[in-house]
C-alpha cells in the first residue's frame, strides 16, 4: 500500500517537530538540577516577547517551585518520554519494520519507557494536585488523561501484537504516538497563540492549546490509522448497526443544544477558548463528514462512519463530563476541563473500535468428523 504524498509530508512535519522538541523538553527538567542554555526559554521568549513567555502569569514563573520540589519524578517523567517518542518515530517507519527483530526490541524498550515516564508524570501530578498544576484543575484533568492514554494505548497495542493482530497493534500504536506529540505540539500552539494573541496571558493560550488537542490529537491519530491496512478476510465482522448512522445526529444535536444552553446560563459572553474549541470540533466535524461522502470502499466507509460518529458524540460527552467535573470542582474548572477531555474521550473510543475490528479473524480448525 503506497502511502499518499500528503501524508508523507505530514509524518516528515511531525517528526521534524518532534525531534527539535525533544532536546529542548529534556535540557528543560535537567537544568532543574543545575544550569543550562535554556533552549526552550530561549526559543519562547525570542517568539513571543520575554514578558508572556517567561513572565508572570508562565509557567515558568507559577510553577517553578513545584517542579524545583518533584525534579526528580519530573526529570524521569520527561527524559523517559523524550526517549520513548524518538523511538516512536523510528518505530513507525517501514524501514523499521523490514528489521522485524530490531523493531521488536525497541518495541519493548519503548513499551517499558512509556509506562515508567507515564507512571511517573501521573505521580507528579498526584504529587502537586488539581490546584498546583498550571491552569488549575482542567488542564489536570486533560494531563491525567492524556499519561492514562498514552499508557493504555501502549499496553493495548503490545498486547494487540503478542496476539499476532498486527493491523489493531499498528493503529493503537500510531495513537500512543499522537498522544505522546500532544507535548511537542502544545509548545507549537504556544508559539503560534502568542504571536496570535499577544495581549492574552500563558494561561489562556495554554487552555486554548489543550482544547484543540483534545480533537487533533486523536484526529492526527485516526488519520494516519486509515493508511494501515485492515485485516484481508472481513467477513468475520458483524455489518454495524444502522443506529450507528441516526443515532450519533440525534444524541449530538441534543448535546450540542444542553451546551449552549448550560453555557449561557453560566458565563456571560463567549471566550477565546471557548471559540478556539468550537473552530476544532467544527473543522473535526467537517473532516470526517467530509471522507464520510467520499469513501468508495466499505472498509473506508465502516472507518468514517465510527469516526463521524465519534465526532458528533463529541457535544453531549462534553455535557456529560461538565456535570461529572463539578462534583469536585467549581462550574468553570469543570467546564474548561470538560471541553478538554470530551472530544478526545469518544474519538478514542471511537479509534479503540477501529483497531479491535481491524483484528484478524481467528483460525478456524476443521470440524471433528461424526461418530456413529
Amino acid at each position: 500500500m503506497r502511502t499518499p504524498r500528503l501524508a508523507t509530508l505530514g509524518w516528515i512535519t511531525a517528526a521534524t517537530i518532534v525531534l527539535l522538541y525533544v532536546p529542548m523538553a529534556a535540557e528543560y527538567t535537567a537544568r532543574l538540577f543545575g544550569g543550562g542554555p535554556e533552549l526552550w526559554d530561549h526559543a519562547y521568549a525570542a517568539t513571543v516577547g520575554e514578558r508572556h513567555a517567561l513572565g508572570a502569569g508562565s509557567i515558568h514563573e507559577v510553577q517553578a517551585q513545584n517542579y524545583q520540589h518533584h525534579r526528580v519524578v519530573l526529570l524521569l517523567h520527561t527524559l523517559l518520554a523524550s526517549v520513548a517518542i524518538t523511538l516512536s518515530v523510528f518505530q513507525l517507519t517501514r524501514r523499521s519494520r523490514r528489521r522485524l527483530a530490531v523493531h521488536r526490541w525497541v518495541g519493548r524498550l519503548q513499551v517499558m519507557l512509556v509506562a515508567v515516564s507515564m507512571t511517573a508524570g501521573l505521580t507528579f501530578l498526584g504529587l502537586v494536585g488539581p490546584d498546583g498544576t498550571f491552569d488549575g484543575p482542567a488542564f489536570f484533568i486533560q494531563l491525567v488523561a492524556l499519561a492514562s492514554g498514552t499508557l493504555l494505548a501502549t499496553l493495548l497495542g503490545w498486547a494487540a501484537i503478542r496476539g499476532r493482530q498486527v493491523a489493531s497493534h499498528r493503529v493503537l500504536m500510531t495513537y500512543a504516538f499522537a498522544l505522546l506529540c500532544t507535548a511537542p505540539f502544545l509548545r507549537l500552539g504556544y508559539l503560534l497563540l502568542g504571536l496570535a494573541w499577544p495581549d492574552q496571558t500563558q494561561e489562556v493560550t495554554n487552555l486554548a492549546g489543550g482544547a484543540i488537542e483534545a480533537v487533533w490529537a486523536p484526529m492526527a491519530a485516526l488519520l494516519a490509522a486509515r493508511l494501515v491496512p485492515a485485516a484481508r478476510r472481513r467477513d468475520h465482522l458483524r455489518p454495524l448497526p444502522r443506529s450507528v448512522s441516526w443515532a450519533p445526529l440525534l444524541l449530538g444535536t441534543i448535546g450540542l443544544a444542553g451546551l449552549a444552553v448550560a453555557y449561557g446560563a453560566a458565563f456571560d459572553g463567549i471566550d477565546r477558548v471557548t471559540l478556539t474549541a468550537a473552530a476544532a470540533n467544527a473543522l473535526g466535524l467537517l473532516l470526517t463528514g467530509m471522507n464520510l461522502r467520499a469513501a468508495n470502499d466499505p472498509t473506508a466507509r465502516e472507518d468514517w462512519t465510527i469516526h463521524h460518529a465519534a465526532m458528533l458524540l463529541a457535544a453531549p460527552a462534553t455535557a456529560a463530563l461538565w456535570l461529572a467535573y463539578r462534583l469536585p470542582f467549581t462550574t468553570g474548572q469543570a467546564y474548561y476541563g470538560a471541553l478538554l477531555t470530551g472530544p478526545a474521550v469518544t474519538l478514542s473510543l471511537g479509534l479503540v473500535l477501529v483497531a479491535w475490528r481491524r483484528r484478524s479473524p481467528a483460525r478456524r480448525t476443521a470440524p471433528e468428523p461424526a461418530t456413529a
